[in-house]
């Protein structure tokens, strides 16, 4: 068996452990200081935060036409349009329009049918004049038919006004001729 002669402990392993020592100074004077300069951005969240107003994924979206005050589905085209009925056909389920009309409108009662949901004497909720309409949900091979009807009563003439001048309150002279077509 032979003997080595060990080496001493100061000798080789001082340089070792003075070099680590000098190394680690500055990491640990920077672990140890509060540092007032800019820091860094947080990281962004993975997911977006959640979106208040968000629409049930059967809900209805709001479309840019009216009917009397209330505001059509957004998939729905107007197909006839007078001073007393507005007509509007979609490729949309006939439940899912008869609850969009419900969410928007005041009604007593509701007529539930098998082809039709009748809103019969119903006011939009937030519309400044009070008019009473009838809106009718009628399933059609297509999707759906809106049909919206204008209840208010039209305005009565003066009974004392004479023919000729009923005509005049309406642009008319009494040939029949328009009086100033730019104010029609």
């Amino acid at each position: 068996m032979v003997v080595r002669p060990s080496r001493p402990m100061h000798g080789s392993s001082f340089p070792r452990f003075a070099l680590l020592a000098a190394l680690a100074w500055p990491a640990a004077l920077a672990c140890s200081r509060s540092d007032t300069g800019p820091q860094p951005a947080p990281s962004a969240p993975s997911a977006p935060a959640p979106n208040v107003d968000r629409l049930d994924p059967q809900e209805i979206p709001e479309g840019k036409e009216s009917a009397f005050g209330l505001k059509l589905p957004r998939d729905m085209k107007i197909t006839f349009n007078s001073p007393t009925e507005i007509n509007a056909v979609g490729r949309i389920n006939a439940e899912r329009v008869a609850n969009y009309v419900r969410k928007r409108v005041k009604v007593d009662g509701i007529e539930l049918g098998a082809a039709r949901t009748v809103f019969p004497n119903a006011r939009v909720i937030g519309e400044p004049i009070d008019r009473p309409i009838r809106v009718e949900v009628i399933v059609t091979n297509e999707g759906t038919e809106l049909v919206v009807r204008n209840l208010a009563k039209p305005k009565v003439l003066d009974p004392e006004l004479t023919p000729d001048e009923r005509k005049r309150q309406y642009g008319i002279d009494p040939n029949g001729d328009k009086i100033d077509p730019t104010k029609m």
